[in-house]
């Protein structure tokens, strides 16, 4: 992505989009998914745009792609179509002086500089954080913190997680490939740090 707004392979909180959502489809069973800006910005227009709270966001258009894998992991079929609707997502991964500005605790290992991502979130804590950086804002939360599962109004101003298609879409970049690289065969060493390349 990269168009974070949303994660590292060690970062738990990362990628942001606003709220908004066209209908009432579900957003992790969904075929057709929609994620739209907030009502003040016109995402057909926008490269780039930075927040009321200084966070850098970037439009991802809309459009389709096939999400999914018959050769991958059970939950990861069947292989569909997907359509979205442009929206925003945070340029970069959540910093630790992000997560300072929003006034909640950190539970990094690693905090060292305050310009690196955040890590080891549970993802109460991300949408706690989304909740108070829409608060910072003066927007209304996403989440909901008196159900279970800190259930989702898509029609709130405020931030949320990207959906799993959301993230899918914006990482592979346009790229009809299963990454936006290419596909399995290429090295993931050449373009992305992981363990086995990152002494664990």
């Amino acid at each position: 992505m990269t168009f974070l707004r949303s994660f590292t392979l060690l970062a738990a909180i990362g990628l942001f989009t606003a709220c908004e959502k066209s209908g009432s489809n579900a957003p992790s069973d969904s075929k057709s998914e929609s994620g739209a800006n907030r009502p003040s910005a016109d995402a057909s227009r926008l490269d780039a745009l930075t927040t009321q709270s200084g966070v850098e966001m970037v439009h991802v258009p809309g459009g389709e792609f096939v999400m999914g894998s018959d050769r991958g992991d059970p939950d990861e079929a069947p292989v569909h179509k997907v359509t979205l609707s442009p929206f925003l997502m945070d340029k970069f991964e959540v910093t630790h002086a992000g997560f300072a500005k929003a006034q909640l605790p950190n539970p990094s290992h690693w905090q060292d500089n305050p310009q690196n991502p955040v890590e080891r979130v549970r993802w109460r804590d991300a949408k706690r954080y989304c909740n108070e950086r829409s608060l910072l804002e003066g927007l209304k939360p996403c989440y909901n913190e008196r159900t279970a599962d800190w259930e989702c109004d898509y029609s709130a101003s405020g931030y949320r997680l990207p959906t799993e298609a959301e993230w899918e879409y914006a990482c592979r970049a346009e790229s009809p490939a299963n990454f936006c690289f290419g596909d399995y065969e290429r090295s993931y060493g050449d373009y992305a740090w992981f363990a086995p390349n990152s002494q664990g």
